[in-house]
């Protein structure tokens, strides 16, 4: 197929192909996996309510908090399109058992490689997980974790599997009690090199490190686990030391993870925005560089919705990024002059 550089909006999940199986064992199952079919209508029709728009909730003493969110994507100079968005506001805990009070957003970006694969199973299945995790564990980051390595285990030993894998970075923004007001805090979890920034006061802040194979400790790890890194690739093959899926690395050591690095932050009054986006922007614009030019967008009037599409343009058409490109813009602050 010829690059078309359509963009597209983050679809329902593709039709199960499960075998038939005994009554027994097939509850068995359902209680413990995260694939219920009631849960994925649910989670897809709250993603499709949540994708776009802006969302104002009113805290203990009244006020709103300003929250919007927009993303563009484009396969770019790519033959396919491997990359996933998801976007769910209001996201879904049980309050009485859950590590989180309430949770406003959960976003992410799979960019997926060897194939779309490994990116559309985490597409769908991460935000079931994530609930489950939330709602079991006391530990925010543990959930995060935990949240990531069942959904990598379920693929794996899934009859779907193939040789794709995804990278995944996901941002989960919490609303916290506070004695006057809700606080927030940005919690992020990353597997792979997509990456995540923050604009405080115009300066950007990584809220990720990339999972790369030059990393010294991650290149202690490999080593450590019976791998090597071989002109800066994982036995010589795959350029992300962690990631979901590439199973046909897994079946032979366990020397590529999809155990996430995670980080928070609490967000204050000086913290305007933050940015999802895969390698293919990330590979052709620096941190300090995509955060300027958000911020003179906003600053300028323009609408949230079309820097993320201004970012892809720029990384496709001036920067000649060879990838595909997806951007996720999260606004925390509606003045920034302010």
């Amino acid at each position: 197929m010829e690059p078309t550089g359509q963009k597209r909006s983050p679809t329902e999940p593709d039709k199960p192909h499960n075998k038939k199986k005994p009554e027994d064992l097939e509850k068995k199952e359902n209680a413990a996996t995260c694939k219920k079919a009631d849960e994925k209508r649910e989670d897809v029709a709250s993603s499709e309510r949540s994708k776009i728009g802006l969302s104002e909730k009113k805290t203990d003493d009244g006020k709103k908090s300003f929250l919007k969110v927009e993303h563009d994507e484009s396969q770019g100079a790519r033959t396919t399109m491997e990359d996933k968005c998801i976007i769910i506001k209001d996201f879904a805990i049980t309050e009485r058992t859950s590590a989180l009070e309430s949770v406003e957003l959960v976003a992410a970006v799979c960019d997926g490689h060897g194939g779309h694969k490994a990116a559309k199973w985490t597409e769908e299945r991460l935000p079931k997980c994530l609930k489950r995790t939330l709602d079991r564990e006391d530990d925010v980051e543990t959930a995060l974790k935990k949240a990531f390595e069942k959904v990598d285990k379920d693929w794996i030993e899934s009859t779907s599997v193939d040789a794709s894998g995804t990278t995944c970075c996901l941002a989960l923004l919490e609303s916290v009690k506070g004695p006057a007001q809700k606080k927030r805090k940005l919690w992020v979890a990353n597997t792979g090199d997509s990456r995540c920034i923050l604009s405080r006061k115009g300066e950007a802040l990584a809220m990720s490190v990339d999972h790369k194979p030059s990393r010294k400790d991650e290149k202690r790890r490999i080593r450590r686990s019976g791998g090597y890194v071989f002109k800066e690739r994982v036995m010589g093959q795959l350029g992300v030391s962690r990631s979901i899926g590439d199973s046909h690395l897994k079946k032979i050591g366990n020397f590529i993870i999809p155990t996430p690095e995670v980080q928070s932050v609490d967000v204050d009054s000086g913290d305007e925005f933050a940015m999802i986006a895969c390698d293919g922007l990330f590979d052709v614009m620096g941190n300090q560089e995509i955060v300027d030019l958000a911020r003179n967008m906003l600053l300028d009037g323009k609408p949230l919705k079309e820097i993320p599409a201004e970012l892809t343009r720029v990384a496709i058409e001036e920067k000649a990024t060879l990838d595909n490109v997806s951007v996720i813009a999260i606004q925390f602050k509606e003045n920034l002059a302010s």
